[in-house]
């Protein structure tokens, strides 16, 4: 492989790293707090947190055949749960 090909790799992958650890911080205190708020500010953001919890949201909907206008504040608990199960475990902010 050229030198040149695998430091872009190992780049992308770093940027991969960091995007994902911010994914992972933001989505934990979120849980922690059980701030329905901020998750629901996240449905619409252009962030990588906000890019996530829509796939989830999308993904929601099509497995519990809820329709994004009608079942709304459900889908939103579902998001939730998902989000608590991978997330929702030991956080800085609770030592």
């Amino acid at each position: 492989m050229d030198n040149n090909f695998y430091n872009i790799l190992q780049t992308f992958k770093k940027l991969n790293e960091g995007v994902m650890s911010e994914i992972d911080l933001e989505l934990r205190e979120i849980v922690a707090n059980q701030d329905f708020d901020a998750l629901y500010n996240l449905f619409s953001a252009n962030t990588p947190a906000g890019r996530y919890v829509q796939e989830i949201y999308n993904d929601v909907s099509i497995d519990n055949h809820l329709h994004p206008d009608d079942d709304f504040e459900r889908i939103e608990e579902l998001v939730f749960d998902r989000l608590e199960d991978e997330f929702g475990g030991v956080t800085e902010a609770s030592y």
